[in-house]
């Protein structure tokens, strides 16, 4: 079984690790800004700033500066820490999922430093439209679908300090408790919801890349053109139930360690669950107006109309 220590949830769009694996926003997607705020009352989390690395790459052209292969640990830890390792990022993503059945398109874009911000709009086959705004101190959620909208102030919520020299190594993000592993998740100061999957891959990179014995690096090749490492793995036997897939394949751009692709392969050698980056700018300019939606007048508010 596999419990989270520390770390607050993300609010309405969040990819988290559970009992024994990975829940996905669509398993939860009925959890909301306000019942995330309640749960969260009375509880004081220490924050802490980011310490924001800049990696000049983007998808107009950039090589990787080393030629060294790289280790296991090294892409393990990029991908546990990713939002360490560049200030700006925007893009699109397809995430497809045969055994939870839904197929959505992601666009985000997403600030680290100076005030974390980030705005995701999912575009779902099931559930329609729905935006996600932070701007530092407030999220905003409209949905489309039913035009309905939330607002919730975070910034009274600290995030809980992070000691990078006590968590500097891929092992020192798992634990014990009650004969139990604990996965330990680093809290995301800009709010990225369901873009997390591919940004800030944490709970991936906790989940299927805990035993190295069970993965191993193929290759490295660029995807978009960004240089990428390719993992190929096996599920252990709660993903094989949960996903109904045996063994996965993961392109992980090599300087930041986002989420570039992903694979979950059924015995039949078919792919029944998808993440696949369509586009991606790193480190480039951002529309500062969409890290605060303002919605629509005809819209109602969903804390009101649930009263």
């Amino acid at each position: 079984m596999r419990k989270i220590k520390n770390g607050m949830i993300g609010l309405v769009t969040l990819v988290l690790i559970g009992i024994g694996g990975v829940v996905t926003y669509h398993q939860i997607s009925d959890v909301n800004a306000s019942t995330v705020i309640e749960s969260q009352k009375g509880i004081e989390i220490k924050g802490e700033s980011v310490d924001v690395q800049k990696i000049n790459n983007n998808v107009s052209g950039s090589t990787s500066t080393s030629l060294d292969p790289i280790s296991k640990e090294d892409i393990h830890n990029r991908m546990l820490n990713s939002i360490d390792n560049f200030d700006t990022v925007k893009g699109s993503f397809i995430y497809k999922s045969d055994s939870a059945n839904f197929n959505d398109k992601v666009d985000y874009q997403v600030k680290l430093k100076n005030k974390p911000s980030s705005y995701v709009k999912i575009s779902s086959e099931k559930t329609g439209i729905e935006e996600t705004s932070f701007d530092g101190e407030t999220l905003t959620n409209i949905f489309h679908e039913n035009k309905n909208y939330r607002k919730g102030e975070t910034m009274k919520y600290k995030l809980s300090s992070w000691d990078k020299e006590k968590y500097k190594s891929p092992k020192d993000r798992y634990g014990k408790k009650d004969g139990e592993t604990v996965y330990i998740r680093r809290d995301d100061p800009s709010f990225m919801g369901l873009a997390q999957t591919s940004v800030f891959p944490q709970m991936i990179a906790l989940g299927y890349l805990e035993d190295y014995n069970s993965w191993n690096i193929l290759n490295e090749e660029k995807y978009l053109n960004l240089d990428a490492v390719v993992i190929k793995g096996t599920f252990n036997d709660f993903y094989q139930r949960k996903f109904e897939t045996d063994t996965f394949k993961l392109w992980v751009h090599k300087d930041t360690g986002i989420l570039l692709k992903m694979e979950g392969y059924k015995t039949d050698g078919q792919v029944g669950e998808l993440l696949e980056t369509t586009s991606i700018k790193i480190n480039g300019s951002l529309d500062d107006s969409k890290f605060k939606l303002k919605e629509p007048k005809d819209y109602k508010d969903q804390l009101k109309v649930k009263e």
